[in-house]
């Protein structure tokens, strides 16, 4: 949203705090005029959320959305404390308090290897899906409605779909460990993406739509033919990160090209319904990892496992990408933008735009302490998202390699034309580290809600020791 309107009765809107009692944060429009205001000045914090644990136990493959008409979290997860299944719980939010509903099972016999969940806003409902571990990774997905009175929960949930089923001996990509969904309000449907076999386990990136048949009835979903976006010609990936760019109205994807070259690949995705369009690819001027996990030669990064943390957000009007590049052998943020179906990565002078080394700016300290040297079955558990409300990005890593290290954050500022790394580092989450990250991917187009001021985290800790939602307010001093 732009800003139409640069004074009220020659009254900067910069000084003005208040309209007929509504803050600037709540009025999107004045006399049908676009207007964007100021958040107060509020420096970044740690938000203490007040009963956020979702479960005492081990959880795998989190995902987590949000129903911004209701004001309710949600959480898909496999249930440690119960054979894995893939099971669901709601908690609404007031102030900082979050109040949880009852946990919905989705399927009692299979055990779920990671999770996805995406909100519906145009028929309010909740899609939610897992990948079974024990079926050489099938993904499945079900949608499900919501009651809200008293504490929220699922109050029915439709028959399972499977999405995909791989060939014998094959499987799909279980990345991402978390979200493996996201819901494209242009388009009416929430995709699924992962990493379909082919004449290797997980050859090709694709994208499938999952809609709803007729919400009059019930919940029941449809999943459309899978939709190629990246042809992998036999090599093992493991490497899509999607968000939704709310500037140009797209879902965008960053992937990995492999023809030797080793660079990131960034395009858009439109259609509608089950129709899905990918369009051309930008290639990010150095060769540089989105993720390693098999075939990783080509680059001065030895393997290490980020396995799909989502590391990529909108937020100033672009898409900001975390990610590591040869030529400054570090982790970096840039971004890139889009023009109708066309992406470009930003660059400056023939060079592109990015942070500086997040090795090297934090000493190590969101690297789990490492500057080189990562074992195989070590997680990176980088996460990053955004907040709409400030435009600001947060970063979350690891302090140390033991389960528990702190979990810490960074908040990072874009002006448009260079990063900024704001403040000092702090701890998100005091002595726990996590395997998987499933950051804020969307922003909340209502600037009332939690949501949209705050960045909020969610995952496996690497020590079991339960399933829990944190949030770090990025400030904007």
């Amino acid at each position: 949203m732009a800003n139409q309107i640069e004074k009220l009765n020659n009254i900067a809107i910069t000084s003005i705090e208040k309209l007929n009692g509504l803050t600037d944060a709540q009025m999107e429009k004045v006399n049908g005029l676009e207007f964007t205001g100021v958040p107060p000045d509020v420096d970044a914090s740690v938000i203490s959320i007040t009963n956020n644990q979702y479960e005492s136990g081990d959880v795998n493959g989190a995902a987590f959305a949000y129903d911004e008409d209701n004001n309710v979290f949600g959480v898909t997860y496999g249930d440690g404390s119960n054979n894995l299944y893939p099971t669901v719980i709601l908690g609404s939010i007031s102030g900082t308090t979050i109040t949880w509903g009852s946990e919905v099972v989705l399927e009692s016999s299979a055990m779920s290897g990671t999770c996805g969940m995406a909100y519906d806003t145009g028929n309010n409902r909740f899609v939610c899906g897992t990948i079974e571990a024990g079926a050489r990774n099938t993904p499945k997905v079900v949608g499900a409605s919501v009651n809200t009175s008293g504490n929220p929960y699922i109050d029915n949930v439709s028959s399972i779909v499977t999405i995909h089923s791989p060939a014998a001996s094959k499987s799909v990509g279980i990345s991402p460990l978390g979200n493996y969904f996201i819901y494209d309000p242009a388009g009416s449907r929430t995709l699924a993406y992962f990493a379909k076999d082919g004449s290797v386990n997980a050859e090709d990136a694709v994208l499938c739509s999952i809609t709803f048949d007729d919400v009059s009835t019930d919940n029941t979903v449809s999943a459309s033919d899978l939709q190629v976006v990246e042809d992998g010609s036999a090599s093992f990936r493991q490497d899509s990160n999607y968000c939704y760019d709310s500037t140009a109205n797209k879902v965008v994807r960053v992937g990995q090209d492999k023809s030797g070259t080793y660079q990131l690949t960034a395009q858009v995705i439109s259609g509608t319904g089950d129709t899905i369009t990918v369009g051309s690819t930008d290639l990010y001027a150095n060769a540089s990892i989105a993720v390693h996990n098999e075939n990783h030669g080509g680059s001065s990064l030895g393997r290490h496992r980020m396995d799909n943390n989502r590391r990529l957000c909108h937020a100033n009007g672009v898409n900001h990408f975390l990610f590591w590049d040869d030529s400054v052998d570090d982790f970096v943020i840039s971004n890139f933008s889009v023009s109708g179906t066309t992406a470009t990565w930003q660059e400056s002078s023939g060079s592109p735009v990015k942070s500086g080394g997040i090795v090297s700016e934090e000493s190590g300290n969101l690297t789990q302490g490492k500057t080189s040297g990562w074992a195989s079955n070590v997680f990176m558990t980088f996460g990053m998202g955004s907040s709409s409300t400030h435009n600001r990005l947060v970063v979350y890593g690891p302090a140390g390699t033991s389960a528990s290290s702190d979990l810490n954050a960074q908040v990072v500022s874009y002006d448009g034309s260079s990063y900024t790394f704001e403040g000092s580092l702090f701890t998100a989450v005091s002595g726990s580290v996590y395997e998987q990250i499933d950051c804020t991917g969307w922003q909340s187009s209502d600037p009332a809600t939690f949501l949209s001021g705050a960045v909020i985290g969610i995952g496996n800790p690497s020590d079991d020791s339960g399933g829990r939602i944190w949030a770090v307010n990025p400030g904007n001093t």
